[in-house]
């Protein structure tokens, strides 16, 4: 706003929509003193300005009054600081986050994974202790290696000045969790039985990098969506080394388990009724095993081999599938087993969940592939055209994100398919194929599995059309010398007729568990092909061939 009370002019006064561009004309004075009729026709002036110049004023004073609501000073500040109780911002129930940790750090340990014949550590995690102060529980991942290799690695954590060495007696590979007994007792954490409400403050604890035992402070925003298997979203940083470690509520009470990080803030934690399913079953396995010694005066060989042998025993009574997947013990490991087990029930209920639904169909090229087949599916698509070659290339891939994490050579439970859509113009037959196969030469499945792991693949090659109906080798082998003597396109061009690659492998030490490599590539167009792809790993024989007939029956041409 302009006022200059020595010129007499129009003067443009704008203030957002507040005096919608009204002008006031302001007299200039002249002479030393003023004659009574300017006096006059200043003080019109001056009433006329008026209205505007106090609502000017109260609009200031409104913003003002709201900027001081939202910046209280600092005096403002310190005094509410000094007078707040500090549980207020916790809910009112507990203390502070250094008051939370102090209060359960007797509770909370890092646990140190050492080589037996090194006497060095091979990894970090951290873990606390649940159920009578005699179990700890961790993730399944910190203390994996323990779990697969127990002659060549030990897990252990310090209790003051003693070391301690823990026993693996409980895993759920499923939800990555572990609990250990300890030959001592501490205090142990309540597990939560209520749901935070989204937005609810949360405290992750762990030693992140081995530079000590650290609280981050962050907030519960739900399970996550889409996904096959339940984790938790949280707001806060967990680093390397506080896996395993548990986040609590404003009450001290474990909401979740430490599991892993995206990064910028993104954590993920174990739901902690996962958690509670695991400790009762291994107390349940215990007080089994100390009825056993009971009543025979003999101990358990095993306590997990005998909890594994009754739920073999229980599927068989019920004639349910995992009775006949072929599941047995492996180099005396009771621990295969039940990685073995967990893993082919929960690639069933997957696979069961695709299957019980109709899968979308969408256009790719000149083709019809398999869409999004579930919401816990992601897919991507790309494209690339050549001038030069003349060729182009529509690509789209789904796939289930996670797998299952059983070591650091091996991951299991994951699910991908894939599409690749390729037409030349003015290529010939042969040469337009020879590109097709030495781009399609080097498939592999999406899994990552060593040596040591799994068998090699075994596969079935088969030229089919869409009917399924099998076209002889020899027949289908003079048809395209035919054709491409002639450059001429395929013949059978009405029916969608593919070479397909079937294989599977077997894993070496989780019996009944497979991964299954698919690869197609349509054979009737002389100038565009589709190759087909998907990788299921740690799936029975059955599963795999079920999810094959329905991926098969989907793809088409348009």
């Amino acid at each position: 706003m302009i006022i200059d009370p020595k010129k007499c002019q129009h003067v443009h006064i704008s203030h957002g929509n507040l005096f919608s561009g009204r002008k006031f004309r302001v007299h200039k004075f002249k002479g030393a003193l003023p004659s009574v009729s300017s006096i006059i026709v200043k003080f019109k002036c001056w009433i006329r300005f008026l209205p505007s110049l106090l609502c000017f004023l109260v609009f200031c004073g409104l913003q003002n009054t709201s900027l001081a609501q939202q910046h209280p000073s600092l005096e403002e500040v310190t005094r509410a600081q000094a007078t707040r109780n500090p549980s207020e911002s916790l809910g009112g129930k507990s203390a502070t986050a250094a008051e939370s940790f102090s209060s359960h750090s007797n509770s909370i340990f890092q646990i140190r994974i050492m080589n037996a014949s090194s006497k060095s550590q091979s990894s970090l995690g951290s873990g606390f202790f649940v159920g009578d102060g005699r179990l700890l529980a961790t993730n399944y991942h910190v203390v994996s290696s323990v779990v697969l290799e127990p002659q060549k690695y030990v897990a252990e954590i310090d209790i003051g000045e003693v070391t301690h060495q823990l026993e693996v007696v409980g895993i759920d590979v499923i939800h990555d969790l572990a609990v250990l007994s300890v030959p001592t007792q501490a205090t142990p954490l309540n597990l939560s039985l209520n749901v935070p409400n989204k937005g609810a403050r949360l405290y992750s604890i762990g030693n992140p990098l081995d530079i000590g035992m650290t609280v981050v402070e962050g907030n519960y925003n739900g399970l996550v969506e889409n996904r096959f298997f339940d984790q938790v979203h949280f707001s806060g940083a967990v680093n390397s080394g506080m896996s395993g470690g548990p986040t609590l509520d404003v009450n001290g009470d474990v909401v979740g388990i430490n599991v892993a990080s995206a990064g910028n803030q993104v954590g993920f934690l174990v739901p902690v009724d996962k958690l509670a399913v695991l400790v009762d079953k291994v107390v349940r396995e215990d007080l089994a095993s100390e009825q056993l010694l009971s009543d025979t005066g003999k101990p358990a060989a095993d306590k997990i081999s005998l909890s594994s042998k009754q739920l073999v025993d229980d599927s068989a009574e019920a004639g349910s599938e995992g009775a006949d997947s072929g599941v047995k013990n492996s180099d005396d490991n009771p621990f295969f087993e039940e990685i073995s087990q967990q893993i082919q029930a929960a690639t069933h209920h997957m696979i069961n969940q695709l299957l019980d639904k109709e899968w979308p169909s969408e256009n790719l090229g000149e083709a019809k592939v398999v869409g999004k087949a579930h919401k816990a599916i992601d897919c991507w698509g790309d494209s690339a055209e050549s001038n030069e070659k003349k060729m182009k290339i529509v690509q789209k891939g789904c796939n289930s994100r996670d797998g299952f994490y059983i070591s650091r050579r091996l991951n299991s439970g994951y699910i991908e398919y894939e599409f690749s859509y390729s037409e030349a113009e003015n290529w010939p037959v042969s040469a337009f194929y020879q590109q097709m196969t030495r781009d399609y030469a080097f498939a592999s499945p999406g899994n990552r599995a060593g040596k040591k792991d799994v068998d090699n693949f075994s596969c079935l090659n088969r030229i089919i059309t869409r009917d399924g109906k099998q076209v002889s080798s020899s027949q289908n082998a003079a048809q395209q010398s035919s054709d491409a003597a002639s450059n001429q396109a395929p013949r059978s061009q009405s029916k969608f007729k593919r070479k397909v690659s079937y294989c599977t492998r077997p894993y070496k030490k989780l019996k009944g568990l497979f991964d299954t490599f698919y690869m197609a590539v349509t054979l009737e167009k002389s100038d565009r092909v589709l190759m087909e792809h998907f990788t299921l790993s740690g799936v029975s024989k059955d599963d795999g061939e079920r999810f094959l007939k329905r991926f098969i029956d989907q793809v088409n041409w348009k």
